[in-house]
């Protein structure tokens, strides 16, 4: 809420006794809420909680509409689920689209490899070994993968900043907030650069198993 001046007001939190006095409620409580410790079941206390008031306030056990109550467990283990799919979907999106890269630059490298023949059969006969041969296609699909994978984690963060500001400015002032602050951490763009080099390796493997079966002579004598 804002002020007559334009500031925003400041949501302050009062402890439950220092209400009672203000508003001269005594002893009475309209509602509360509890939260379960971890690996704690929620319904049990729940079923505790009310019997240890219906027991207080002379309430018969088995009346069951005396004692308001509402379990959001249900609920959260929905949201919860929820957002399992949403991950295994995200997960197999980026798979998907990280086997279609590989995919990519492995042809992109068998292209460069028919191109540089001549230049390959040279390079044997100056005494290269297919191991270096290898080395390099590898290494150059690994560069290539490695480059076009750090542009888009990039792009994916700019992404991320951009929706940060947006739900931080439609969350101002506002003390009921559902989501905030996405970020990217920082093992997971490690895991991500390293599942890139690895998959850029896979990538050249092929390739560079057709550049070293290229025989010097016939590779000169081709072009």
């Amino acid at each position: 809420a804002d002020d007559q001046d334009g500031s925003k007001k400041k949501t302050i939190h009062l402890p439950l006794t220092t209400v009672q006095v203000l508003l001269n409620a005594g002893n009475r409580i309209d509602y509360f809420g509890v939260t379960a410790k971890p690996h704690v079941e929620v319904t049990e206390i729940e079923n505790r909680i009310i019997k240890i008031l219906k027991i207080n306030h002379k309430i018969s056990i088995t009346d069951e509409q005396a004692v308001g109550h509402y379990n959001i467990k249900k609920q959260f283990q929905k949201l919860t689920n929820l957002f399992d799919g949403v991950k295994i979907l995200t997960w197999i999106v980026g798979l998907g689209t990280l086997i279609a890269g590989v995919f990519g630059i492995s042809n992109v490298m068998l292209l460069i490899v028919k191109e540089r023949t001549k230049e390959i059969g040279i390079k044997r006969a100056l005494g290269a070994t297919p191991w270096n041969i290898k080395l390099q296609i590898i290494n150059e699909s690994v560069v290539l993968t490695t480059i076009a994978g750090y542009i888009g984690l990039m792009i994916g963060v700019m992404i991320l900043e951009i929706f940060k500001y947006i739900t931080d400015y439609m969350n101002a002032g506002s003390s009921d907030i559902f989501f905030k602050n996405p970020e990217l951490s920082a093992s997971l763009a490690g895991s991500a650069l390293v599942i890139l080099i690895i998959s850029g390796a896979l990538a050249g493997l092929l390739p560079a198993q057709k550049a070293i079966q290229i025989k010097p002579i016939e590779a000169i004598r081709d072009e």
